[in-house]
């Protein structure tokens, strides 16, 4: 059966709580560096190494890696999950970084008996996102600059005009079929926190609990944003919530530099007066 992005974004979500993790290698384990040859096995890694300076070392990405332009001529050596150790370790890489949350352990074991030096870490919080950064950054020998761009990051968030909401309610889908929302202990629940709205999830068991049609309607959010992927449409909700959806791009809310961003744009649009003036894509 084929899947669409929608779908995969669903079973990596999953995988944050089933899948075996890989184990975070810190970087008083290895020399400090100066890597010529790295590969990256998430999007949002991609980025951080660009922002550091680095991205001419870059010569392995996964299907996923968009940003920045130069990225998509890369070789292509992972989907979301899954990685090609054969192609990983013929490209001769000094060094792999990959995610703690959907890392597979056996994958990235492969690598570390083919004497390849791996990276895992995690970014399942705004907190983990900075520190992660500047532990790149440290291994990489470039250290200095993870702490000028994990600082200039926390800048940016605090010069967003951002105006407290916290009787706004908001629900963020990341899935349609089925239903999937972002949890308050995720690291889209920390944005909308930094945003000052409230999220709809109260629940802290599943950061990524599946919901239905119902359960919106009791919760009546003022608005939906809506970060799935690919061409699905919001079919599956009622005509009355259609009107509270707002859809952005997945891609502006990883967890990496642009996250600034990416706050900005939920802040813009809780000042917003009528929020299905301004459906569709942001």
């Amino acid at each position: 059966m084929k899947m669409n992005k929608v779908n995969i974004i669903f079973i990596a979500l999953t995988a944050l709580l089933f899948s075996s993790y890989a184990r975070t290698i810190e970087p008083s384990n290895y020399r400090t560096i100066e890597p010529a040859r790295i590969i990256s096995l998430k999007p949002n890694i991609t980025e951080i190494l660009f922002a550091l300076g680095i991205g001419d070392k870059v010569i392995g990405v996964t299907t996923w890696c968009d940003y920045p332009e130069e990225v998509k001529n890369l070789p292509k050596v992972a989907d979301y999950i899954n990685i090609n150790t054969e192609k990983i370790i013929a490209l001769k890489p000094d060094l792999v970084i990959g995610s703690e949350e959907n890392s597979v352990k056996k994958q990235f074991a492969v690598l570390q008996n083919a004497g390849i030096k791996t990276l895992t870490v995690p970014f399942k919080s705004m907190k983990d996102l900075y520190s992660s950064i500047e532990k790149i950054a440290e291994v990489v020998g470039k250290k200095e600059n993870g702490a000028k761009l994990s600082h200039s990051m926390q800048i940016s968030i605090q010069n967003t005009k951002i105006r407290k909401h916290q009787n706004t309610k908001i629900l963020i889908l990341v899935g349609h079929h089925p239903l999937v929302a972002a949890g308050p202990k995720t690291f889209l629940g920390d944005i909308l926190n930094l945003a000052g709205a409230k999220n709809i999830i109260d629940t802290e068991i599943t950061p990524y609990p599946t919901i239905n049609a119902e359960f919106i309607l009791a919760k009546n959010p003022d608005m939906i944003i809506d970060l799935t992927m690919g061409t699905e449409e919001s079919e599956d909700l009622p005509a009355l919530l259609n009107k509270k959806v707002v859809k952005f791009n997945m891609s502006d809310f990883r967890a990496g530099p642009r996250i600034g961003k990416a706050v900005n744009k939920i802040v813009i649009s809780l000042t917003r007066d009528c929020f299905s003036a301004y459906g569709g894509s942001q």
